[in-house]
């Protein structure tokens, strides 16, 4: 049950470093 809790936080932490590092490449 806390498998897809942690799985859904990576994916998360992942898609806002990807955003971050988006508008700082800007």
């Amino acid at each position: 049950m806390g498998r897809s809790l942690i799985q859904e936080a990576r994916a998360w932490n992942g898609v806002q470093i990807i955003a971050i590092r988006r508008i700082i490449s800007r």
